[in-house]
C-alpha cells in the first residue's frame, strides 16, 4: 500500500460530507398536458406536488410546468372530474387524462353557457338527476315524473288516456305571467324540442332556470323559464350493460258512490209525491223486486262503475350499453313500454276503444 493512501481516503470522505443534501435529490421540471376523456384539453386544472406547497394551474391549452423530484406524486384536481394522482418517475413529460365524476353532479348546475358550481349561482335554478327520476317514474310521460320534484314547476295533465298524455300536458314555471302561452323553453342537449318520449334511463340531469338572471342568455324565448335536459354520454372503459324491468299496477283512486236501484226508486217516488204526480208512483210490488233482486232482467240493479273500470298493468323494459376508448365513446339505449287502461269495455261493443293499450 502506497504512502498517503489514507490521506486521500480522508479527503474523499470529507468532500462527500460537504455535498449539500438538496443536491442528492435535486428536482427537475416536469411538463405535460391535461385532457378529458374525449381528448379535449382542460384549462384551469390544479396540479400540486403532494405533501408540499408547490402547485400550478394548466393554461388555456391544458399545459402545465412544475418542479418535482423522482418519487414525488402529482395530484390533478378539477371541478366535475375525478382526482388523479401520478407518481413522478424518470420521465420529464407526464400527461394526464381526467374522467368525469358522476358523484359530483349535485355539486354543479347546468346553465345556458356551461356549468357552474352551486355556491356561485345567483339565479334561481333547480336540478334533478336521472337516477332520482328512475325512483319516481310515473306513467308513460316524463313530465308527470317531474311534478313535485322540481320546485317552481307546475305540470297539468288534461287527458290521462294512455298514449295521449304528452299531447295534453302543459308546464309552467312559477305560474302564468301573460294571457298567451306560458310554456317554458325546452332544450334537449342544446336543441329546442319536446322530451315527453324520452326514457328516464337516458336522462343524465334536468335543470329548470326560473328567474331573469338565470334565463337572460336565452333572450325573449326564456321569458317563461327554461328547462334544460341533458342525456347520458358514452365514457371510456369496458362496455357496461344495464337492464331494468318495471311493472306497475294502477286503478282508480276514487270513484263516486251511487245508490242501488231500490234506493233510487224510493227517492223517485218521493220526488213524484212532491210534484203531485201520484199516477207515476212505482208500485210496492216493483219496489220489492228491486229490493230482493229476484228478477234482475225485469228489475235490474247493475253497477256500471264496476263494469267499466278495472285494474290496469304497465310494463317498462330498458337495456342500455355504455363504453368506449380514446377514439370514440358510445351510449345506446333500447326501451319498451306498454300501458294498460283502467277504462275497459271488453267485448261488449263491436269496436275496440283505442285507449285499451298504448305501446311505444
Amino acid at each position: 500500500m502506497k504512502p498517503g493512501f489514507f490521506g486521500k481516503l480522508k479527503l474523499l470522505v470529507l468532500l462527500i460530507l460537504l455535498i449539500p443534501a438538496s443536491l442528492m435529490g435535486q428536482g427537475r421540471i416536469i411538463t405535460g398536458t391535461v385532457t378529458d376523456e374525449s381528448g379535449e384539453t382542460l384549462p384551469g386544472v390544479s396540479v400540486v406536488v403532494v405533501g408540499t406547497t408547490r402547485g400550478v394551474s394548466t393554461d388555456m391549452d391544458g399545459k402545465y410546468s412544475i418542479e418535482a423530484s423522482t418519487g414525488e406524486r402529482l395530484r390533478f384536481t378539477f371541478v366535475g372530474m375525478e382526482d388523479q394522482t401520478i407518481t413522478v418517475d424518470d420521465r420529464s413529460v407526464i400527461n394526464a387524462t381526467m374522467s368525469s365524476a358522476v358523484s359530483e353532479l349535485d355539486e354543479v348546475v347546468v346553465v345556458g353557457y356551461g356549468v357552474q358550481k352551486k355556491e356561485t349561482m345567483v339565479g334561481a335554478v333547480s336540478q334533478i338527476s336521472g337516477d332520482k327520476l328512475m325512483d319516481v317514474k310515473m306513467g308513460g310521460s316524463l313530465e308527470n315524473t317531474l311534478q313535485g320534484n322540481l320546485p317552481g314547476l307546475v305540470v297539468i295533465m288534461q287527458d290521462p288516456t294512455p298514449g295521449e298524455e304528452a299531447n295534453s300536458i302543459t308546464m309552467q314555471i312559477r305560474g302564468g305571467a301573460s294571457m298567451g302561452s306560458n310554456s317554458p323553453l325546452v332544450l334537449v342537449d342544446g336543441v329546442e324540442r319536446s322530451f315527453s318520449n324520452l326514457d328516464p334511463n337516458e336522462i343524465a340531469s334536468i335543470s329548470i332556470l326560473k328567474d331573469a338572471s338565470a334565463t337572460a342568455v336565452y333572450g325573449v324565448k326564456g321569458a317563461n323559464g327554461v328547462i334544460i335536459v341533458n342525456t347520458k354520454r358514452g365514457r371510456k372503459g369496458a362496455v357496461q350493460l344495464d337492464f331494468s324491468a318495471n311493472t306497475s299496477v294502477k286503478s282508480a283512486t276514487r270513484l263516486p258512490e251511487y245508490m242501488n236501484a231500490y234506493e233510487t226508486m224510493l227517492l223517485r217516488n218521493e220526488a213524484y209525491k212532491n210534484d203531485g204526480q201520484w199516477d207515476r208512483l212505482i208500485s210496492d210490488e216493483a219496489l220489492e223486486h228491486y229490493r230482493t233482486g229476484d228478477s234482475p232482467y225485469l228489475y235490474p240493479d247493475f253497477d256500471w262503475m264496476d263494469f267499466y273500470f278495472t285494474t290496469a298493468v304497465d310494463n317498462n323494459y330498458n337495456l342500455n350499453a355504455r363504453g368506449g376508448n380514446d377514439f370514440v365513446q358510445y351510449f345506446v339505449s333500447v326501451g319498451y313500454l306498454t300501458e294498460g287502461d283502467i277504462y275497459d269495455i271488453g267485448d261488449v261493443f263491436p269496436y275496440d276503444y283505442d285507449s285499451k293499450n298504448a305501446h311505444y
